[in-house]
């Protein structure tokens, strides 16, 4: 398979080299060094402000978590309304997904994402004057129905400048921003939390407020900065920009002659295999919200030697609001050490994955581990809560290892409309995924153990390693093979 991306990529560069009018035409070992150092550009271009990006969508998503358990209690919340409220937002992330995409291939994403990013950091903010739970329902599902077009659109807008393998390092890029988000915010929501009594507020309301306003300020900061197209791009000079460009113009219209029925913006949505594939990040996507949703909490669980679920007697009876705040911050940065390995394993596979051009066993094997690994954390906690987080960390590990290969492999089989509607479908199968496995946690644990939800966790680990296996020689003709 190496040999024929090989093969393919030389004649694709033959071919880039005969239209080139940059000038630098002598070699196909020229034309493929211009193109390596352009796609380097590329991605110290483009990526970072993706990459922030993202992690300003996932501080929000970090920061209920972190504020769980004191959160909880000034609002009374159930495992199970708390489940709902981190869930909901998934519910409207997949209202609007495949809306909102189509909207970024209308008008591009330089426009329409920074409108985004303002728009889910006010709402964001918003959220430290709920009081109630019905509010902060509703809060949470307009929430996600604001960052729907987010990560699908950067996706896409990816397309405009990269191809093939590229696309699967640069996606693991944007995506680590999840678990980066992590561990950034770990110490900076620790901080927060800190606050508590400030002005009148709660630390979790000021954990709200102050990030929520940085999101908004950010969006104007992405609307300045964003490379619209290859043909605009500022960090490229004026030749390297009309080389991209033509040869982004050539891949399109190559894919659009391979994949002439894709191309249909709603043909993804009658496709056999981007429903098997969708199905399969569905799966996924609910084990790593629950990472995001529930990690403080299994770990105060653990900590305080009570795997049950049952902490909200517990936090009602404490009566020194400052105590709780250092015991939530302290939480919060111990979450570090899952999110940091995490972070590397995302990357790590990304990278892996581009090197040797597959993405089959970088899905499969990962993915298994993950599953044995939730398996066996209630046996673990049983001995020692350090070996259970330990568990828990190398779940955490296999699961979002595989976001690179997995969020890239629907390019193969898209392109032009029919891909940003194709990548926002693909994502709203992981958002259902991921309204599903909050509550259904929180369900599990209402009045019980976490025990079922660590097996449940695990069985859905195992499932969509199964899909993967299956898929891989269900992949198409050999040339589509080796554009994997």
């Amino acid at each position: 398979m190496k040999q024929e991306q090989s093969d393919s990529e030389t004649h694709l560069v033959a071919d880039e080299s005969a239209a080139s009018g940059t000038g630098v035409t002598a070699s196909t070992a020229d034309e493929e060094k211009l193109a390596k150092s352009i796609v380097s550009k590329v991605y110290w271009g483009l990526l970072p402000w993706m990459f922030v990006s993202g992690i300003f969508s996932y501080f929000d998503r970090a920061n209920f978590a972190f504020a769980a358990p004191s959160l909880r209690h000034d609002l009374g919340l159930s495992n199970q309304s708390y489940g709902l409220a981190s869930g909901i937002l998934f519910a409207g992330y997949a209202a609007l997904a495949v809306p909102s995409n189509l909207v970024i291939s209308w008008v591009g994403a330089k426009a329409w994402l920074p409108v985004l990013a303002i728009i889910w950091g006010v709402v964001a903010a918003v959220q430290a004057a709920v009081r109630e739970d019905k509010a902060l329902i509703a809060l949470r599902f307009f929430l996600g129905a604001a960052e729907a077009g987010l990560f699908p659109g950067m996706w896409f807008h990816c397309t405009k400048f990269l191809r093939g393998d590229e696309l699967t390092l640069a996606y693991a890029v944007i995506l680590s921003s999840a678990v980066v988000s992590q561990v950034l915010g770990a110490p900076l929501a620790a901080a927060l939390l800190l606050m508590e009594g400030v002005a009148g507020l709660h630390g979790w309301q000021w954990l709200f407020i102050i990030e929520g306003a940085a999101t908004a300020l950010w969006g104007v900061v992405l609307a300045v900065a964003l490379a619209a197209r290859p043909g605009s791009a500022w960090f490229l000079v004026a030749e390297e920009r009309e080389w991209l460009q033509r040869r982004q113009d050539r891949e399109q219209a190559r894919r659009q002659a391979e994949l002439a029925a894709s191309g249909k913006a709603w043909a993804p949505l009658v496709s056999a295999k981007m429903w098997w594939l969708s199905i399969a990040w569905l799966l996924i996507g609910a084990i790593v919200t629950n990472i995001v949703v529930w990690t403080p909490l299994l770990l105060d669980a653990a900590l305080s030697g009570d795997f049950s679920g049952q902490l909200k007697a517990r936090r009602a009876a404490s009566s020194d609001p400052r105590a709780e705040a250092w015991h939530n911050a302290k939480i919060a940065l111990i979450t570090v050490t899952l999110y940091a390995p995490t972070a590397m394993a995302m990357l790590g596979a990304g990278w892996s994955s581009r090197h040797f051009k597959e993405r089959r066993w970088h899905c499969f094997i990962p993915l298994v581990i993950a599953a044995i690994a939730f398996m066996f954390v209630p046996m673990a906690m049983v001995q020692s809560a350090i070996g259970g987080f330990v568990l828990l960390i190398v779940a955490a590990m296999g699961t979002w290892a595989v976001y690179g290969p997995m969020v890239s492999w629907p390019n193969t089989l898209l392109h032009g409309r029919g891909a940003a509607v194709g990548l926002a479908f693909y994502n709203v199968l992981g958002a259902i995924g991921g309204f599903i496995s909050p509550y259904l946690v929180g369900r599990l644990s209402n009045g019980g153990s976490y025990n079922s939800s660590m097996y449940v966790q695990g069985a859905f680990n195992l499932a969509a390693a199964l899909m993967v296996l299956v898929f891989w020689p269900w992949g198409g003709s050999k040339r589509r093979k080796a554009s994997q």
